[in-house]
């Protein structure tokens, strides 16, 4: 049963990792920042797990959501570049957008917030 798709995961923050002070949280149009993500080939995970470096995250965290705990956000970063990248959560990133997930809360530096709305939201 695909629980997912019925109702949006819950999300949190991992506390071991988030800074209040230089973090913060925004909600993005997973089709659009997917599409950029895909720019880079080789970070890129692509449908159903493939293309990862270590495909077998894809389906643990497959598992992991049936334990129905909280998922922690993704965290994300635009480089000087130009360049979207996932800095954590590639894997729970593609399961998500893989199970139809429309829309997702990442973590961003807060300097960069206004420019993921702007681009992703």
């Amino acid at each position: 049963m695909n629980w997912y798709k019925k109702a949006q995961p819950e999300f949190t923050t991992d506390p071991q990792f988030f800074d209040e002070n230089k973090e913060t949280t925004v909600v993005v149009d997973v089709q659009k920042m997917d599409a950029a993500l895909a720019r880079d080939p080789y970070f890129y995970i692509k449908r159903d797990g493939s293309n990862s470096d270590n495909p077998e995250k894809y389906n643990k965290f497959k598992n992991f959501l049936q334990t129905g705990k909280p998922i922690h956000m993704p965290r994300a970063s635009i480089a000087e570049d130009g360049e979207v990248g996932l800095l954590d959560g590639r894997h729970r990133w593609a399961y998500l957008r893989d199970q139809g997930v429309k829309k997702m809360p990442i973590v961003v530096k807060k300097n960069q917030e206004e420019l993921f709305k702007k681009l992703f939201s």
